[in-house]
């Protein structure tokens, strides 16, 4: 055989065959009385068998040879599409081409203060899911994210040791926050910025010498459309 004994290739692609040699220990090169028996349909996936055989003058027959062509099937693509809304990402993105009974997942991430909303496979809503992954691909489909602000929500807690103290007295409040990045106390005695901690802070550097009314209040802010949310408290002395 000329060339290799096994030869594969994807249908509809054009096959010519390498052929084969002979020679004879008398009648020298007999290469033209190679007869083929067989042949190979590119449009049809499938295992082809090419048989040479040859004689001499005499009518003495060589072995027969074979050569296998493997005519593979086109594989069959799918095109799933992913996007997402702002304030978040979704990957891979765009248009993906995936081969029939292949597995595609997607990662859905939201961007600082914000949340995943809702997923949408196929026009229909999965939920707040991270992921997602289109098993055995049979057909196109389509997949989006949207993404909405975290809620900022403030807890200040009542001043310490009670919301009504002596001349003379010192206080402290404090406090919890979810979906801020930064919180900032302030009043009529005293400011801090206190990040995004429930750290207690006092309510002045020492004892309240003067009666009255003070306040303290919380305002809370994060990196998103999320409304500033503020919580005040009240002191007497």
């Amino acid at each position: 055989l000329l060339g290799s004994s096994s030869v594969t290739l994807n249908a509809n692609t054009s096959y010519v065959d390498q052929g084969a040699t002979a020679t004879d220990n008398i009648d020298g090169n007999i290469t033209s009385r190679i007869s083929v028996s067989g042949s190979v349909n590119t449009a049809v996936p499938g295992t082809y068998t090419l048989t040479y055989r040859v004689l001499d003058a005499a009518g003495n027959q060589a072995t027969p040879v074979t050569r296998t062509v493997t005519v593979l099937a086109i594989p069959v693509t799918f095109s799933l599409s992913a996007s997402s809304g702002s304030n978040g990402s979704i990957s891979p993105a765009g248009l993906t081409s995936v081969t029939q009974g292949n597995n595609q997942t997607y990662t859905i991430t939201a961007s600082s203060g914000y949340a995943i909303a809702s997923v949408i496979v196929d026009g229909v809503n999965q939920g707040a899911i991270s992921s997602y992954t289109f098993t055995n691909v049979q057909a196109a489909h389509t997949i989006s994210a949207t993404f909405a602000a975290i809620p900022i929500t403030v807890t200040l807690n009542t001043f310490s040791p009670s919301s009504t103290i002596n001349v003379g007295q010192s206080a402290s409040i404090s406090f919890s926050s979810t979906g801020a990045t930064n919180c900032t106390v302030s009043g009529n005695i005293w400011n801090a910025d206190l990040g995004a901690t429930g750290t207690p802070v006092p309510v002045s550097t020492g004892p309240i010498n003067v009666a009255g009314t003070y306040t303290a209040t919380v305002t809370c802010t994060a990196p998103n459309t999320a409304p500033v949310t503020s919580v005040t408290r009240t002191l007497t002395v």
